[in-house]
């Protein structure tokens, strides 16, 4: 394809026409200078050449390849046909049986748990949480490649966050020592690098000092385990871990987040949670998307089994 002269990118982009002040001059200057300069020898990091049709693209966040699956699509549009947009509410204003519900208790028995709540995205699910279970006088230690999302949530809460060493439960158990109770939070798996958290020794170290556990499980939901439940149900921690949350654009490829949680949590992260309050629900097409994925992540192992032999392919 050609492209013309006009349909072209500048990069870097031209300096804006409107007048800022130094407040916000000085950070856009410094993303362009230390970043795209003097980092990216005056490229994109993210840019390249575009991909041809016989590239293969291993940027993707669809790890089981479901992005196309037909089923997946035949149910976004008989929703579509059936419901439209929806009612176009916060999910705090549906009542009744309504195919928000339906997926929540459908997902909860998938990851053995008592109840869960769906949020606009991971992002949200975690910020949310967070902001809702700490505050100024709660501790909060996190991993220190614990997704940025969680960090996020401790400054939403006004927390006070203590990194402990990567997959380190002996430095968590110290840092505990000296700042008291509080919230641990870890990912399952690290998007950083790939790395399996180790759970149980995390549990453990929870359970000891009474503290309250969230398990980031964006990237092991739908890998992980005999259908894909994730590590911790896989481990049977599902009692001993207080909440679990996931992106819902991984694995299960679509637009939202969850937070697996008891009942009664559920019911006050839906009235004080933020994020919960102040957006909208999901649409309807996105909701019924993913009981189909459901049914297909629990059936389709294989596709499980192809991920990890890639994954193996070229760490190798």
């Amino acid at each position: 394809m050609t492209i013309k002269t006009a349909d072209k990118i500048t990069w870097p982009p031209k300096e804006p026409t409107q007048k800022f002040p130094d407040f916000v001059k000085q950070r856009v200057d410094k993303f362009f200078t230390e970043r795209v300069q003097n980092t990216w020898a005056g490229g994109h990091i993210m840019r390249g050449l575009t991909p041809g049709e016989n590239a293969i693209q291993i940027s993707n966040n669809d790890y089981l390849s479901l992005g196309h699956h037909p089923e997946i699509i035949d149910a976004q549009v008989q929703s579509l046909l059936s419901n439209g947009n929806g009612e176009m509410k916060g999910t705090v204003f549906l009542h009744g049986d309504n195919v928000f519900r339906r997926f929540e208790l459908e997902m909860a028995n998938f990851l053995k748990a008592e109840d869960v709540l769906l949020c606009q995205s991971g992002w949200t699910a975690n910020t949310g949480l967070l902001q809702s279970i700490a505050d100024e006088t709660v501790p909060v230690y996190l991993d220190m490649f614990a997704h940025a999302s969680l960090w996020e949530g401790v400054l939403t809460a006004n927390a006070k966050g203590h990194a402990f060493r990567h997959n380190d439960s002996l430095h968590l158990e110290r840092l505990i020592q000296q700042y008291g109770v509080g919230v641990v939070l870890v990912d399952s798996v690290y998007s950083t690098n790939g790395d399996v958290c180790p759970l149980e020794e995390m549990v453990d170290v929870c359970e000891r000092y009474g503290c309250v556990i969230v398990v980031d499980e964006s990237h092991s939901l739908g890998t992980h385990g005999a259908y894909g439940e994730g590590i911790v149900a896989h481990l049977g921690l599902q009692d001993k871990v207080h909440f679990r949350t996931s992106s819902m654009a991984k694995a299960f490829p679509g637009r939202g987040g969850i937070i697996a949680c008891s009942a009664r949590h559920r019911e006050y992260f839906q009235c004080e949670s933020r994020s919960a309050i102040f957006s909208s629900a999901l649409l309807p097409h996105d909701v019924h998307a993913y009981l189909a994925m459901i049914k297909i992540i629990r059936q389709e192992s294989w596709r499980r089994t192809k991920l990890h032999r890639n994954a193996d392919f070229l760490r190798e």
